[in-house]
């Protein structure tokens, strides 16, 4: 829901929340949590961040085509929907090393003549 709401403006720059790091958060405020622009983008880029070092970790695996089909659907789904160019650039960015890892994964399993156990 917090997600696909428009950012809330920040009107005095003293008190607002640039260079969050979200690991380091240990509670968001219950009222209008990620409504700010630096929140979402400190939630978001960490997000892909760690989606990120998940598919690098997972790419060597056999099983990663269909490891990577839902990450795969769900962020074609969020590129389609965001309003945001960095966000679409992100999940574009997600989606192309899916879809390399996936090929080369794909073209190591033909080439195998017993399957993996």
């Amino acid at each position: 829901k917090e997600v696909a709401m428009s950012p809330k403006r920040v009107k005095t720059r003293g008190n607002d929340v640039r260079g969050v790091r979200l690991p380091l958060i240990l509670k968001l405020p219950k009222v209008d949590a990620l409504r700010t622009a630096e929140q979402l983008d400190a939630c978001f880029g960490e997000v892909f961040l760690l989606l990120n070092r998940e598919i690098d970790l997972y790419k060597y695996s056999a099983g990663f085509p269909e490891f990577t089909i839902r990450i795969y659907q769900r962020l074609r789904k969020f590129a389609k929907e965001t309003k945001n160019g960095r966000f679409r650039a992100f999940a574009k960015g997600c989606i192309e090393l899916c879809e390399k890892h996936s090929k080369v994964a794909t073209l190591s399993r033909s080439k195998l003549e017993e399957a993996p156990k």
